[in-house]
């Protein structure tokens, strides 16, 4: 997870963008700064960085929304992700700033939160596996029950199961901390290799996308998928809508495969969703920053 250098990032939007405006009318931040990202990022080439730059940077929840319509292919969140790389290695944003959502610390906001509340999966750590299940800081954090029944179900049928409540390092990633992102990957993947681990598999789609493609050796799979390819499909009355992660935005993939395991209940699409949801309003980290507009 090294990403493309900032410098590299900033020129080819200082080149590229048009200054059509379509991405100012689609994201409010974006809407009040009132600078495209082309001129966004000429002021970080000359380093014109004030305090309202910084802090417009540490808001943008990273979402991708406002590339949807763009003329020139151009995505603005990845502007706003190499310049937080930029501003941490310049000593302009802190890290300490998010210290609770520092994810490869031991104490930080998920792992706190679960010692708080008492939920422990301790029983399911195993040293020798061929699958490592990996719900993501949310479903182990604030559903304890739901994640154990996903367990058993890969458990049941037939998978050597292991087990990890690490996070992914997307948090670290969103803040600028690359590095560190890169160190706990390498950290998961010794873990796997020695357990003897082919496959990882993700419940939550920002899993899915951070860890995909980035442990050599190792498939990650999506459980979603793995119901679809198991052909598992709930029912029921109740009318249900989805909302789409924003990381899946591109693929779909994820979304594709909720729907088909919904497909006994009447879907309902809300105005956003697929290629054009909205963000829930926790990306970015925002939430560190300005909680109200999370």
């Amino acid at each position: 997870m090294n990403g493309v250098a900032p410098a590299k990032t900033f020129r080819k939007f200082a080149d590229e963008c048009i200054h059509c405006t379509i991405c100012l009318k689609a994201c409010h931040l974006l809407e009040n700064l009132d600078f495209t990202p082309g001129e966004i990022a000429r002021k970080l080439i000359h380093g014109e960085i004030n305090p309202d730059l910084i802090d417009a940077i540490q808001r943008c929840n990273l979402c991708g929304l406002c590339s949807r319509d763009c003329l020139v292919n151009l995505n603005p969140s990845e502007l706003f992700q190499a310049a937080r790389k930029f501003l941490v290695q310049q000593g302009k944003i802190s890290p300490e700033t998010y210290d609770a959502m520092l994810v490869d610390q031991d104490w930080n906001f998920f792992t706190i939160y679960r010692d708080m509340y008492g939920i422990r999966y301790d029983d399911l750590v195993s040293s020798s596996f061929n699958m490592l299940f990996f719900p993501g800081c949310t479903l182990a954090s604030y559903a304890p029950d739901l994640t154990r029944a996903a367990y058993d179900w890969l458990s049941g049928r037939g998978w050597r199961v292991g087990f990890s409540d690490l996070c992914c390092g997307k948090p670290l990633t969103s803040i600028g901390l690359y590095e560190r992102t890169n160190h706990l990957h390498r950290y998961m993947a010794e873990q796997m290799y020695t357990a003897g681990a082919i496959q990882l598999v993700t419940a939550c789609p920002n899993c899915y996308y951070q860890l995909k493609g980035y442990i050599p050796g190792v498939e990650v799979i999506s459980l979603y998928a793995l119901f679809r390819d198991a052909d598992v499909k709930l029912s029921g009355s109740k009318r249900l809508t989805v909302h789409d992660s924003c990381p899946d935005r591109y693929d779909e993939a994820v979304g594709k495969d909720i729907r088909h395991l919904l497909k006994g209940y009447t879907l309902v699409e809300m105005k956003h969703y697929g290629p054009n949801t909205l963000c829930c309003g926790s990306g970015g980290i925002v939430s560190m920053i300005d909680p109200d507009l999370c």
